[in-house]
C-alpha cells in the first residue's frame, strides 16, 4: 500500500471513529467520500468482511503482524473455499466458512489460554462453547457442499440401445 493510499485510510478511519461518536461533519464527510468513490459503499457495507475484522482483532489483540497473518490466511481460505469464478452463492458462504473458521479458533484459543485454572462448570462451559463453533463451521461447510452438488449438471449417457443417466 503507498504512503498516500495508507494516509488516505487512516484518514478515513479517524472520520469513522468520529461518526461513531456521533460527528456531523465527519458522517457528512464520509458521505461526501462516497459520492465521490461508490466502492467506498460497498467497502462501508460489507459486513462479513467487517466480522472477519473483528474475529481477528480479538483473535490477534494488538500484534499487528498476526492480525495480518491470520487475516492473510483467511483471506486464502476463503478463496480457495470459493473457488474460481465462484457464482455468489458459493461467495457468500465460502465467507461465512471462513467466519465460521475464525469463530472456532478463537473460542479454542481462548479455552486453551484458560484450561489451566478452569472448574469443572467453567471446563464444560467452554468445552460447549467450542463444540457449537465446531458444529457452525461444519454447517457451513455442509452448505457449500449442497450447493455445489445441486448445480453439477446431470449427463446422460447412451451406451448401444440402454440409456445410463450419471449425476455429476
Amino acid at each position: 500500500m503507498g504512503t498516500a493510499q495508507a494516509e488516505g485510510t487512516d484518514d478515513t478511519n479517524a472520520l469513522l471513529r468520529l461518526a461513531d461518536r456521533g460527528d456531523g461533519d465527519a458522517t457528512a464527510a464520509l458521505l461526501a467520500r462516497c459520492a465521490a468513490d461508490p466502492a467506498l459503499w460497498r467497502e462501508f457495507g460489507d459486513v462479513a468482511r467487517q466480522v472477519r475484522q473483528q474475529l481477528v482483532g480479538r483473535i490477534a489483540g494488538d500484534n499487528r503482524v498476526v492480525a495480518m497473518a491470520v487475516w492473510r490466511e483467511a483471506g486464502r481460505l476463503r478463496r480457495d473455499w470459493a473457488g474460481d469464478e465462484a457464482p455468489p452463492l458459493e461467495r457468500a458462504l465460502a465467507e461465512r466458512i471462513a467466519a465460521c473458521w475464525l469463530h472456532l479458533h478463537l473460542v479454542e484459543g481462548q479455552y486453551q489460554q484458560a484450561v489451566a485454572g478452569l472448574t469443572w462448570a467453567q471446563d464444560e462451559w467452554h468445552r460447549k462453547r467450542v463444540e457449537q463453533a465446531e458444529r457452525r463451521y461444519l454447517r457451513a461447510i455442509a452448505a457449500l457442499a449442497r450447493v455445489r452438488h445441486l448445480r453439477l449438471p446431470a449427463v446422460q449417457v447412451n451406451i448401444g440401445a440402454r440409456q445410463v443417466n450419471v449425476a455429476g
